[in-house]
């Protein structure tokens, strides 16, 4: 695997790459942020195939039911 392409309702969103080594695990984790009333509509697993898990998740905002800060 060479990376992660994270595809959203407004496009791709961009990928970061953490090490595990700090907590003592080998490899490394994808970390993708997705803006806020954003919608999930795939992950693809980049390598020398690319595999895409589709989905089809709403935005968290509309999944939880908060729509504003509890503050």
């Amino acid at each position: 695997m060479r990376g992660v392409r994270v595809r959203t309702t407004r496009g791709t969103a961009a990928v970061k790459t953490a090490s595990l080594a700090p907590v003592g695990l080998p490899g490394r984790a994808f970390l993708a942020e997705i803006p806020a009333r954003t919608g999930l509509r795939s992950i693809d697993v980049v390598g020398a195939k690319t595999r895409r898990h589709r989905l089809h998740l709403p935005p968290a905002d509309s999944q939880c039911g908060y729509q504003e800060d509890a503050g």
